[in-house]
């Protein structure tokens, strides 16, 4: 049986398949495959993403322009590589409402940094 050599670099995983049904996931290395396995490579590093400036109400009436920027990356490559559960589409505009609704509940006197509920701790 034939065999091929494979490197996983750092900033991805390796999906292996073979004869169609997913066999093993490559984490980061060298790696022997059988000839008749498939691979899809996934990257898995951070990405930002801008949204598209937008104009939000505050509480108290004041009109901001917002930009924001999302911080993503994939945490499930088996999951990534599916295209029914992709979340890419959806993930832009899901983050839209969110911006146009987090400052109508707050008055112009808070911080979206300090306040932010994204924020890591």
């Amino acid at each position: 049986m034939f065999s091929t050599k494979i490197t996983v670099n750092q900033h991805e995983r390796v999906l292996v398949y073979r004869d169609g049904r997913l066999e093993r996931v490559l984490e980061p290395g060298r790696f022997s495959l059988a000839s008749r396995s498939q691979v899809v490579r996934i990257d898995v590093r951070e990405r930002i993403v801008t949204l598209a400036p937008q104009e939000v109400l505050t509480a108290d009436g004041v009109s901001l322009r917002v930009t924001a920027s999302l911080v993503r990356s994939v945490a499930d490559p088996v999951a990534w590589s599916d295209p029914r559960l992709r979340t890419e589409s959806c993930t832009s505009p899901r983050s839209s409402v969110c911006v146009r609704h987090w400052p109508a509940s707050r008055s112009t006197q808070c911080s979206p940094v300090a306040d932010a509920p994204w924020r890591r701790p």
